[in-house]
């Protein structure tokens, strides 16, 4: 039977994107990542070059199933000490290519594995397991030696663990081993979800059984090469060899200082990076920048195996501040339906510095605010200026939900500072530890 519709074309595919933002440009979804690569929202083309990617892929990919293993402590060529510091994809596959330079030169042979750490951006990892099979390829060619089978060995990134909520952890490690197996890695470590505070039995059995579950549930292990085809894949494999390869031919000529010096600063470069998307919510974590549970304890970390971790910050400014949580308020300015989602959205602020925060009314909260040190008002605009231009008594810190045009001029009235969409959840914090130290006021 012959399908004679019409296919859609890059142009409906738009405009299909744009109706569903209510008008607003499809490439507002676009999104920059720590590599410097822009994700589009939409991947329309699969050209000559991508299909030569995938080719290449096929003749050179390692057949062997992924199986798990425990963690290795020294592999023949180890990427994981760059990861471990916050290095992004490129940074790393650059770190495989200068050190496989270097076994090479050293052992006059080439090496046969390589290991990475997979942290949980799931099509980001997909496409570093694969470009490092193309940029082996590459390397091979350039030594003018026969491309040889390479050995993947991946674990899962400790960077993204938190201390509280610990089970999230275990569906990051999932996250993570899920894009390791279908980017190809042969071997796979999975952490447990409590490996900071020490491993239990069950812990440990949980994290064995999710490569199980992966090989024998998904069957991604019965294809070869599963994300060929999927374009946003192989544009980002594509994307990640061809830089990669432009910064190893720069790196490998620079001195062993040079070079140490190069890759501390990108890892530098990357965790910041990382951690300020974390601040300003355009990331989360889940359990500690998101969805905080204010009344979760965190265990005392015994083992990072050298992880910078991006909830660290967190966890700190949580540990300074929980014990006021019965000294913080929220304000409800105006009527419930109205003010509900600021309501929320400063509710699940303050749930990550610990505070489980008690709503009152402005009547409430007039004749019990001696009980407070720190105050935030939450309403529509005109319900938070009606609140805050009709005086009040409170001697503790007052803040306003929202960025608010007035915001500077209600300084007079006692407010000092506000909160709201794409501030630093870092920042704010060190301001309320001030607060609540009695060192300064809240901005």
């Amino acid at each position: 039977m012959v399908d004679n519709r019409e296919q859609p074309t890059a142009n409906d595919w738009k405009q299909l994107v744009t109706d569903s933002l209510k008008g607003k440009d499809w490439r507002v979804l676009t999104t920059q990542t720590a590599e410097g690569i822009s994700i589009e929202p939409l991947y329309f083309e699969r050209t000559d070059k991508l299909r030569e990617q995938a080719s290449t892929l096929h003749t050179i990919w390692n057949s062997q199933v992924a199986t798990f293993t425990k963690p290795l402590d020294s592999i023949e060529v180890d990427t994981r000490p760059v990861h471990r510091e916050g290095a992004d994809a490129v940074t790393e596959l650059v770190a495989f290519l200068t050190a496989a330079h270097d076994y090479t030169e050293t052992h006059h042979q080439l090496p046969s594995q390589v290991g990475f750490a997979v942290d949980t951006h799931f099509f980001m990892e997909i496409a570093k397991l694969r470009a490092a099979r193309l940029v082996w390829h590459a390397f091979c060619l350039a030594r003018k030696v026969e491309p040889t089978t390479l050995h993947i060995y991946a674990e899962t990134s400790l960077r993204s663990y938190s201390l509280f909520d610990p089970p999230v952890n275990l569906l990051r490690s999932a996250n993570s081993a899920f894009s390791a197996v279908i980017g190809g890695a042969n071997a796979v470590a999975v952490y447990p979800y409590d490996e900071l505070t020490g491993a239990t039995a069950t812990s440990e059995r949980l994290a064995e059984n999710v490569v199980e579950v992966i090989r024998h549930e998904s069957f991604v292990t019965a294809v070869q090469d599963p994300s060929a085809g999927a374009y946003a894949v192989e544009s980002l494999t594509d994307q990640l060899a061809n830089e990669a390869w432009t910064l190893f031919l720069q790196t490998v000529e620079l001195s062993v200082e040079e070079r140490a010096q190069w890759f501390a600063d990108r890892a530098q470069a990357s965790f910041t990076f990382q951690l300020e998307r974390l601040a300003k919510r355009k990331q989360a974590l889940i359990g500690t920048t998101s969805y905080a549970n204010p009344v979760d304890v965190a265990g005392t970390s015994v083992s990072d195996h050298g992880y910078k971790r991006l909830a660290e910050p967190f966890e700190k400014l949580r540990n300074e501040l929980h014990s006021y949580s019965d000294k913080v308020v929220i304000i409800q300015a105006g009527e419930y339906k109205a003010s509900k989602a600021r309501v929320d959205y400063i509710k699940g602020v303050l749930s990550v510095y610990g505070w489980d925060a008690q709503v009152i009314d402005v009547e409430t909260f007039h004749q019990v605010h001696d009980a407070y040190v720190y105050a935030v008002v939450a309403g529509t605009d005109e319900d938070s200026e009606a609140f805050v231009e009709s005086g009040h008594s409170f001697e503790g810190t007052l803040n306003v939900a929202g960025n608010h045009p007035k915001l500077a001029a209600w300084r007079e009235y006692g407010v000092q500072g506000a909160i709201y969409a794409g501030q630093s959840l870092l920042e704010k914090g060190s301001e309320l530890v001030a607060v609540f130290k009695g060192q300064g006021e809240v901005k």
